[in-house]
């Protein structure tokens, strides 16, 4: 699950349900669908993208992401994720 935020001229809050296909070493391409939050507005959001997760010492990640998604207005969103592994199971803070 992704909950995700973005600030300035677009106010949005998007909840999203996703699917990661690891394609080789830290190489992921997500794909899921959700919800998009603006100005009391609801809409359906698709997303296709890709990330590069990188490990460090003491199971800490850190990944770049690109994605684009569909939604009443498509847009592609940049960002970047923290988090932390622990026996076989990931847990990504997004940040922008």
């Amino acid at each position: 699950m992704v909950l995700e935020h973005a600030f300035g001229e677009i106010d949005a809050a998007t909840i999203l349900g996703v699917t990661d296909v690891h394609i080789w070493k830290g190489l992921v391409v997500q794909l899921g669908a959700g919800v998009e939050f603006i100005d009391e507005e609801k809409y359906l959001v698709g997303r296709i993208g890709t990330l590069y997760e990188y490990e460090f010492k003491g199971g800490l990640t850190f990944a770049p992401q690109v994605h684009y998604d569909i939604s009443h207005k498509n847009s592609v969103v940049f960002g970047a994720s923290f988090g932390v592994l622990k026996k076989n199971i990931s847990h990504r803070f997004f940040l922008w």
